[in-house]
């Protein structure tokens, strides 16, 4: 598996444009082309089942944008637990008055912070008090442990 995603890499390496950056575009137009390539196997060809996967796309989005509150503030959230089951979004309201979903929403919040934290760590200079902030929230699964 390790040798897959080392000829991925290299793929998408040689696909860099001249300008320096990379075009999804450019990538999906060259793993059509080339069948025999690890990138290939990583798309959906069958159009069916790519327009649906877009579809579902497209029906998240169309959640975050119209369910909102009066200011445009969105009142949904798709809580990583719920994903096994199916999916789906929840009201905030219903997330925020239950002591189980809320805990497992500021565990989601955590994972998603320490994830930007690593995201954005080559502006270590530049973002060293969020940084800070971030490192001194104490980690959800540790407390769960000692409970």
């Amino acid at each position: 598996m390790r040798r897959a995603s080392t000829r991925v890499s290299e793929e998408i390496v040689s696909l860099r444009a001249s300008d320096g950056r990379w075009y999804p575009q450019i990538i999906v137009d060259w793993a059509r082309r080339n069948p025999d390539s690890a990138l290939h196997g990583h798309f959906q060809w069958d159009v069916g089942r790519a327009a649906y996967e877009h579809w579902l796309w497209q029906a998240r989005q169309l959640i975050a944008i119209h369910v909102v509150d009066v200011s445009g503030g969105r009142q949904t959230i798709s809580l990583i637990v719920d994903r096994p089951k199916g999916g789906g979004y929840r009201e905030l309201g219903e997330v925020v008055n239950s002591a189980e979903m809320r805990r497992d929403a500021v565990d989601q919040a955590i994972a998603e912070l320490r994830r930007w934290r690593e995201r954005y760590g080559f502006l270590q200079a530049d973002l060293s008090g969020v940084f800070r902030a971030i490192d001194r929230i104490p980690d959800p699964l540790a407390a769960k442990d000692a409970a």
